[in-house]
C-alpha cells in the first residue's frame, strides 16, 4: 500500500482518518478543502501558476500511478520544468505541482490557492522533499506559491503579480526531521485495526475531517459544545464526564450569555428582557427594509478593480413594511449574464432602497462592508450608498446581547438558528440552504456549461433562498414585537 502525500497528511491529522482513507474510503464524506469546490472559467490556480515557469512538461494525472512515475523519469532527463511530477521511493509516493530544474538539482514549487503559507503546507512540502531525496533527486530549495492578496485586477490577469513566491527552506529544515518517524507511525496505523481516537481540535485542523459527523454523533442535544463561546474548554468538560450543558457544575464560571442559555435550556422557555428588546425596537423607523446580499468569491479576480477572494454581490432580497402589521412588499435582484454583476445590482438597489426608514440586516457588518466596497469601486453611487449606510441597523443585536434567547438556538445567534427557533420557517427542505452554496451554484450555472433548464432551476432556488432570509427576518421582528408589547 502506497503512502501518498494525501495519506501522509491525513495521518498527521488523525490516525482514524488515514486508516479509513486506506481501508474504507467509501465511508468518507467530503467536508472541506484548501480551495473552493466550484470555480469559474480561468480559475484553475495550479495551471495559471505553471505559466510562471514556462515551457514545461505536463505529466498526465489521469494516468495510472506507475505510468505517471515513468513519464516523470523521462521528463527529468529533459531538464525542463515538470508539472504534476510523480516521484516514488519504495512505498512512498508524492505528486509535485512543479519540479523546477536548477543548477545541480531541482527546486520544489507547491502551488496553493490560499493567500498565505500555512503550517500544513510546510508538512506537505517536507514529505515531497523527503520522497524526492529518497528517489535520488537533489532538492535545492522549496517554495510555496500563494495568491497575492493585494493584487488588484486591471485588464488581463498579470500572472507574475497575481502570485507571491515564498521560500520555506528554514521551516522545512526543522519539519523534515520528523518525516521518517511519522511515516513509520502511519505504516503501523494502516497495517493494524481501525484505531480509536477521541474527538478533539484536530477534527477540523487543518481540514474538516470527513469522519467528523460520525465521530461526533455520540453527543446528545444541548451538549457542552453548544455552549456559547466555550471553545476548547468543552473538551475539558467532556473529559470530566460532562456532556450536557444542563449538567454543568454550579461552581463553573459562566458568562452572562452562557448563564441565560443554560437557564433557558432547563426551563425550555425563551429568555426575554422586555426592556432591552424595547430599547432596540425604539431605534427602528418605518418603513423598515429587511435586506440581505448574496455574494460569490473566486481565487483569481474576475473583474477589474477586484482582488483574490473578494466578495462580489450578485443578488439581493428586500422586504419592505411601511407600517406595523402592513403587508410586506418584496423586491429582489439576481444578476444575469457573465459581466460584473455589481453595476446592475446597484442600479436596482438604488431604485428600491428609498430615502427614509430603517434598513435592517442580520449581522449587518457583511452588508455594510459590501456597500462600502461598491461605493469605492463605483464613485457615481457613493452619495446614495453613504446615505443608506447611515440607516442600517442590525437585527442580530438583540440576540448577541441575549435580550432574547430561545433554547432552540442551541447557543448560536446565526440567522440559520434564530429563524427556525422564532418562526415557522426552516432551511431544511431548501435545495439551496446557505450562502456558500448559493455563491457556488451561481458560479456554476452562470459561468459554467449547463443546460437552460438547469440554469433556470438554480436561479429559482436562489431567489427562494435569499427571499427566505429577508422574509424570515420579518417573522423574527414580529416575535420581538410581541414579546414586549412594543
Amino acid at each position: 500500500m502506497l503512502i501518498t502525500k494525501t495519506n501522509y497528511m491525513a495521518g498527521l491529522q488523525c490516525a482514524k482518518f488515514v486508516w479509513h482513507r486506506v481501508h474504507k474510503p467509501g465511508e468518507l464524506v467530503a467536508q472541506g478543502s484548501d480551495g473552493p469546490p466550484v470555480l469559474a472559467i480561468g480559475q484553475d490556480v495550479g495551471i495559471l501558476a505553471q505559466s510562471l515557469f514556462p515551457d514545461g512538461i505536463t505529466v498526465d494525472s489521469s494516468l495510472p500511478i506507475r505510468e505517471r512515475i515513468s513519464a516523470t523519469a523521462r521528463a527529468i532527463a529533459s531538464k525542463k520544468p515538470i508539472y504534476e511530477a510523480a516521484v516514488s521511493s519504495g512505498d512512498l509516493y508524492a505528486q509535485i505541482d512543479i519540479l523546477l530544474p536548477v543548477k545541480g538539482g531541482w527546486d520544489i514549487v507547491e502551488v496553493k490557492s490560499t493567500t498565505e503559507v500555512k503550517e500544513h503546507h510546510i508538512n506537505d512540502v517536507a514529505f515531497q522533499k523527503y520522497v524526492c531525496t529518497k528517489a535520488g533527486l537533489n532538492i535545492r530549495h522549496c517554495y510555496v506559491v500563494t495568491l497575492n492578496k493585494d493584487y488588484v485586477r486591471k485588464g488581463p490577469i498579470k500572472v507574475a503579480r497575481l502570485f507571491a513566491m515564498h521560500s520555506i527552506d528554514a521551516e522545512i529544515k526543522t519539519v523534515i526531521r520528523k518525516v521518517p518517524s511519522n511515516i513509520t507511525l502511519i505504516r503501523k496505523i494502516i497495517s493494524g485495526k481501525c484505531p480509536k481516537v477521541s474527538i478533539g481540535l484536530h477534527c477540523n485542523d487543518p481540514i474538516n475531517c470527513p469522519l467528523s459527523e460520525r465521530c461526533w454523533s455520540f453527543l446528545p442535544a444541548n451538549n457542552v459544545f453548544e455552549l456559547s463561546r466555550i471553545g476548547g474548554k468543552a473538551f475539558d468538560l467532556l473529559d470530566a464526564g460532562i456532556t450536557k450543558i444542563t449538567d454543568m457544575p454550579d461552581d463553573y464560571r459562566l458568562t452572562r450569555y452562557q448563564t441565560i442559555q443554560i437557564k433557558s435550556t432547563r426551563s425550555r422557555k425563551p429568555h426575554i428582557d422586555a426592556d432591552a428588546v424595547r430599547e432596540f425596537l425604539d431605534q427602528l423607523k418605518w418603513p423598515i427594509r429587511f435586506f440581505d446580499f448574496e455574494t460569490f468569491s473566486t481565487p483569481v479576480p474576475m473583474f477589474d478593480g477586484t482582488k483574490p477572494y473578494q466578495q462580489i454581490p450578485f443578488q439581493y432580497s428586500m422586504h419592505v413594511i411601511n407600517a406595523p402589521r402592513a403587508k410586506p412588499v418584496h423586491y429582489s435582484f439576481l444578476a444575469e449574464g457573465r459581466d460584473d454583476p455589481r453595476p446592475s445590482l446597484l442600479k436596482s438597489l438604488k431604485a428600491n432602497i428609498g430615502r427614509t426608514g430603517t434598513i435592517l440586516a442580520f449581522n449587518m457588518a457583511f452588508e455594510k462592508a459590501r456597500l462600502h466596497e461598491m461605493a469605492m469601486a463605483f464613485p457615481s453611487h457613493k452619495s446614495w450608498i453613504h446615505t443608506s449606510l447611515r440607516r442600517l441597523n442590525d437585527l442580530i443585536i438583540t440576540f448577541r446581547k441575549a435580550a432574547y434567547y430561545h433554547p432552540r438556538q442551541h447557543g448560536s445567534n446565526s440567522l440559520k438558528q434564530v429563524m427556525p427557533a422564532l418562526t415557522n420557517l426552516s432551511y431544511d427542505n431548501l435545495p439551496i440552504a446557505d450562502g456558500a452554496t448559493a455563491g457556488q451554484e451561481f458560479i456554476r450555472v452562470t459561468y459554467g456549461d449547463v443546460s437552460k433548464v438547469e440554469h433556470q432551476r438554480v436561479r429559482k432556488h436562489l431567489l427562494r433562498y435569499c427571499g427566505q432570509d429577508t422574509g424570515g427576518m420579518i417573522g423574527i421582528l414580529d416575535t420581538l414585537l410581541g414579546s414586549c408589547r412594543w
